[in-house]
């Protein structure tokens, strides 16, 4: 055991400084990282997509709408998906899994008893958001159109108002597609001029074993790291990602800090 006269101890202006290091707000990164510099702050927040651009501006240099156009779609390196406060996230690719893995087991379930509410089961309807995405992404529109043709007893008793217009069904297709979006088997994909699309998010990765390490490095001295015991995108057990089987506590050591 390390004696405590030989641990590093810390200032409480240090360990602010790491974390502005880490989270890329002193020295900016180059674009190439743009997936590490999203992973390094915990996915960054695109309810509005111009936000979502300056924040990532604010830590990468040289920065273009093309540069994050090119990883969202063409590279697919970062993938956005409704995520933490349900909000719309950029998170990388490879970690796609590993963050809706956390968020899985009550969101999920709530999205389950809202279809169940309807007659429907969860199971058949993201099977069918999935078979409408097969030949690429859909618009919300496209996806409603889809879904109505094998729903239609169903679907005459959701419409959905807004702006003088009933659009049937539409509303429904909303919280159909989102247990496919929670478990990880579809995202947002690129726009369509003014509309939204959803797709499959292809190449996506349950990540590295690395996650208490990865928070240990992006915050640096804090609470010992922990991940909740999670789902993979399919329920219970075929994600297996269980922080306490984890190895890795040798790693890691108790420091103090100071004023």
């Amino acid at each position: 055991m390390t004696d405590r006269r030989d641990r590093p101890s810390f200032t409480a202006a240090q360990v602010a400084a790491f974390q502005v290091r880490r989270h890329h707000l002193d020295r900016r990164s180059p674009r190439g990282q743009l997936a590490d510099v999203v992973g390094d702050v915990c996915g960054v927040q695109a309810q509005v997509t111009a936000m979502a651009r300056i924040a990532l501006w604010a830590r990468i240099r040289p920065l273009t709408i093309d540069d994050v156009q090119r990883a969202l779609v063409q590279r697919r390196t970062i993938v956005k998906t409704w995520s933490l406060r349900g909000a719309l996230h950029l998170h990388p690719s490879k970690e796609l899994l590993l963050v809706l893995g956390g968020l899985m087991p009550t969101r999920l379930a709530y999205h389950q008893r809202w279809i169940r509410g309807l007659g429907l089961k969860e199971e058949e309807t993201t099977a069918l958001v999935l078979k409408a995405l097969e030949d690429g992404p859909l618009t919300r529109n496209q996806l409603t159109e889809f879904l109505a043709k094998r729903l239609a007893a169903k679907w005459e008793q959701w419409t959905d108002g807004g702006w003088g217009r009933k659009t049937e069904g539409s509303s429904l297709s909303w919280h159909l597609v989102r247990p496919a979006v929670v478990r990880g088997l579809v995202c947002f994909g690129p726009n369509a001029g003014q509309e939204i699309t959803f797709r499959d998010p292809h190449a996506t990765h349950s990540g590295d074993d690395g996650t208490p390490r990865g928070r240990a490095r992006r915050g640096g001295p804090g609470r010992p790291p922990r991940i909740p015991v999670g789902e993979g995108p399919l329920g219970p057990g075929t994600g297996a990602r269980r922080s306490r089987d984890r190895p890795i506590a040798p790693e890691f050591r108790s420091v103090p800090v100071g004023p």
